[in-house]
């Protein structure tokens, strides 16, 4: 393998390692604002109305913007 080839490779590797620990961390940073990550509400009938709150507490000096959050569902 050519220097520059070599050279290439190792800088894409070591970008997607960086991507891929920066993603951790930063899923790290936001579980500590929730004191749980799930909630199992059991056998719930159909039709029942089932709610859950998750409390967050905001840790940092920054505003924090809760986006694109799902349920998941064991049906």
């Amino acid at each position: 393998m050519s220097g520059m080839v070599r050279n290439v490779v190792g800088i894409l590797a070591l970008s997607a390692w960086g991507l891929l620990a920066s993603a951790a961390s930063a899923q790290d940073w936001a579980e500590k604002m929730f004191a749980h990550q799930e909630y199992d509400f059991g056998s719930v009938a159909r039709g029942a109305l089932a709610e859950h709150k998750f409390p967050v507490k905001n840790l940092y000096k920054e505003d924090v913007h809760l986006s694109s959050v799902t349920s998941s569902c064991g049906c």
